[in-house]
C-alpha cells in the first residue's frame, strides 16, 4: 500500500503541473477560434472542454503511449483538444437545439457543403475538417464519427419516461465507448482490435461511472439513466462489475509486456475506484431489503459527494490499490 500511494504521489505532481499548462493551451485555442469566426463560445463550454480535455490527456492519453515508450507529442496533444472543442459543442448544438438533426447529419456527411452562418456551426466544420485531416484512419473515423452521432441522437429518447433499463445501457455504453473510441485515432499506437477494446470500454465505463455522479442533476433535467432508475443496489453493483470487469479483460489482453501493462494499470486504477466510491455512497440508500426508493425522493446531500473530505480521498485510494492489485 505504501509503494501505491508514493506511486499515486508522483504522478499527482506531474498531472498538477502539466493540468494548468493543458487548460490553457485550449482556452488559446478556443479564443482562437473566437477571433477567427468573429464569435464566442459561453463560458461554461470553454471551461468544461478546458477541464475533461486535460484530465483526458494526462490521464489515459499519456498512459497508452507510454507503452510504446513514449509521451505523447505535441500534434497528438492539439487533436486531443481538437476532439473535445467538436464532442462538447456538439453537445451544446444538441442541447440547444441550435441546428435540426438533419442539419447536423448534413455537416457531418458532407462540410464541405455547408451553408449555415452561425458561429457554432463553422467551428463545427473547421474542426471536424482538421480532425479528418490529422487522423491516420479517416475512414474508421467516419465509421466512428456516424456511431458517436446516432448514439447522441438516441440518447433523446431517455427523455423518455417509457424506455427501459436495458435500451437505456445500451445508450449509455454506445455514447461512451465510441466517443473514447475515437479520442484513440489521434494517437500513432499500433492499430488493433485490443486497443480498440480497451479504449471503447474506458469510455463506456465512464459515462456509465458520469450518470453515477449526476443522479441528482439528471432527475432535475428529466433525464433517465440506468443509476437514476435502479430499483435495488445489487442491480446497479452488478452492472457496475460487469462493466469493469469488460475493462479488465480488455486492458490484460493488449500486446504490451506485462511490466508496461502494469504500469498502465496503476494509472487507471483510479478510473473504477470513482465508480466503487459512488456505490459505496450509494449503498447507504438501500432499505433492509437492498431495495432503493425513487431517487427523486431522496435529498440532495444523500446523492453528492464531496471529493474535498478527507474520508472520500482515502476511500478513493483504497478502492484504487485494490483495483491495481487484482487487475495485475
Amino acid at each position: 500500500m505504501f509503494k501505491f500511494i508514493i506511486k499515486i504521489l508522483r504522478l499527482l505532481f506531474k498531472a498538477l503541473f502539466k493540468f494548468k499548462k493543458t487548460t490553457r493551451q485550449t482556452i488559446a485555442l478556443m479564443s482562437a477560434l473566437e477571433e477567427q469566426y468573429h464569435g464566442k463560445f459561453t463560458k461554461s463550454l470553454i471551461d468544461k472542454t478546458s477541464r475533461y480535455e486535460a484530465i483526458q490527456q494526462i490521464v489515459i492519453n499519456d498512459a497508452f503511449t507510454k507503452l510504446t515508450g513514449r509521451g505523447t507529442t505535441p500534434y497528438e496533444q492539439i487533436s486531443n483538444k481538437l476532439f473535445f472543442i467538436l464532442t462538447f459543442l456538439y453537445d451544446d448544438i444538441m442541447d440547444q437545439n441550435l441546428l435540426s438533426e438533419a442539419d447536423l447529419n448534413q455537416l457531418l456527411e458532407n462540410p464541405l457543403n455547408n451553408q449555415h452562418t452561425i458561429f457554432e456551426a463553422k467551428v463545427l466544420v473547421d474542426v471536424h475538417l482538421q480532425l479528418l485531416q490529422r487522423t491516420k484512419q479517416p475512414e474508421k473515423y467516419k465509421l466512428v464519427l456516424q456511431a458517436i452521432h446516432k448514439a447522441q441522437k438516441d440518447s433523446l429518447t431517455q427523455f423518455n419516461a417509457q424506455i427501459t433499463s436495458p435500451e437505456i445501457l445500451d445508450i449509455t455504453l454506445r455514447k461512451g465507448g465510441f466517443s473514447f473510441l475515437m479520442c484513440s485515432l489521434y494517437l500513432d499506437l499500433p492499430i488493433s482490435k485490443q486497443m480498440d477494446d480497451s479504449w471503447y470500454q474506458i469510455g463506456a465505463l465512464l459515462q456509465f461511472m458520469d450518470d453515477m455522479y449526476d443522479i441528482y442533476n439528471d432527475l432535475q433535467e428529466g433525464v433517465h439513466t440506468f443509476p437514476n432508475m435502479a430499483n435495488s443496489y445489487n442491480e446497479l453493483e452488478y452492472t457496475f462489475f460487469i462493466i469493469v470487469s469488460d475493462l479488465k479483460i480488455a486492458i490484460q489482453k493488449l500486446p504490451f509486456k506485462t511490466a508496461d501493462k502494469n504500469k498502465l494499470i496503476t494509472q487507471l486504477s483510479f478510473i473504477p475506484a470513482f465508480g466503487y466510491l459512488a456505490l459505496d455512497n450509494l449503498k447507504k440508500l438501500q432499505d433492509e431489503n437492498g431495495n432503493f426508493k425513487k431517487f427523486n425522493e431522496y435529498l440532495r446531500k444523500s446523492l453528492i459527494i464531496d471529493m474535498e473530505k478527507p474520508r472520500n480521498i482515502f476511500k478513493l485510494i483504497g478502492f484504487a490499490y485494490k483495483i491495481e492489485k487484482s487487475w495485475m
